[in-house]
């Protein structure tokens, strides 16, 4: 702390991800600098801890939008839902598979800045992600986190992200990048509807089933009950079968006695 560090730049200088997360939903200031003029975000850029500074820009886009937008703010701080992590959400997977083609196979090179600068990426964030360097074609990582810390802010803002993205490319000069995204999405839709049809032709088929064998557990109760009964008069006609001959020895026997008295 002598360097008049906060507990955020210490964090995000460490690369401490749990401690940044719970910080920032704690809503510490995000714009202190340390000694050196150095905010959190710069110190974790210089780091190359890129996980906290998408979380970091992530959470500055956030309260920005808010301050921008008091007359329409949920307050989602003190919300279990809110956070700055990476999503790996089932819920986000094919918008965020979607974003990650866009990166890797649609934008080239400084396409990226063009959409981040749209979105009001500042020239501070973006000079953050660029920190990473992974080689010549680092540019398509970088492009994917900003597309990824983009769609963070869009899901609790947009009722339609995807609607927004497409708007978003056309405005940048990606209209075939956006074509592409429709069909991929229509693509996608269509395969979830007959995913959902077959799904509720199973559980017809299913239930078809579950009825046709209670039927059958019926038939066999029913048969069951008229074999007990036919066995039961069966073994009353065998028994009274059985004993009639010891029955009219008896009777005769007890005649035969009352003669000789």
């Amino acid at each position: 702390m002598s360097r008049q560090q906060t507990p955020l730049h210490v964090a995000a200088d460490l690369g401490n991800v749990e401690l940044v997360e719970t910080l920032l939903k704690a809503g510490c200031d995000l714009k202190i600098t340390d000694k050196q003029g150095k905010t959190a975000l710069a110190l974790a850029a210089r780091s190359h801890h890129s996980l906290v500074v998408d979380m970091l820009i992530k959470a500055e886009r956030y309260h920005a939008w808010r301050e921008a937008h008091p007359e329409s703010i949920q307050d989602l701080a003190g919300c279990s839902t809110l956070t700055f992590k990476q999503d790996h959400s089932v819920e986000t997977r094919h918008i965020r598979t979607l974003l990650w083609n866009l990166a890797y196979r649609e934008l080239k090179e400084k396409d990226w800045q063009r959409l981040a600068r749209l979105w009001n990426f500042s020239e501070d964030q973006i000079r953050a992600i660029e920190e990473q360097w992974s080689g010549n074609k680092s540019f398509r990582e970088h492009g994917y986190r900003a597309l990824l810390i983009w769609l963070h802010g869009a899901l609790m803002t947009q009722p339609n992200p995807a609607k927004q993205l497409d708007e978003a490319l056309v405005r940048a000069g990606f209209p075939e990048s956006a074509e592409k995204l429709k069909r991929k999405r229509g693509k996608r839709e269509e395969e979830e509807e007959e995913e959902e049809e077959e799904e509720e032709e199973e559980e017809e088929e299913e239930e078809e089933e579950e009825e046709e064998e209670e039927r059958e557990r019926e038939r066999e109760r029913e048969g069951g009950g008229r074999l007990n009964a036919r066995l039961q008069c069966t073994l009353q006609q065998s028994n009274c079968n059985t004993f009639r001959p010891e029955l009219q020895r008896s009777r005769q026997q007890s005649k035969d006695g009352n003669m000789a008295w």
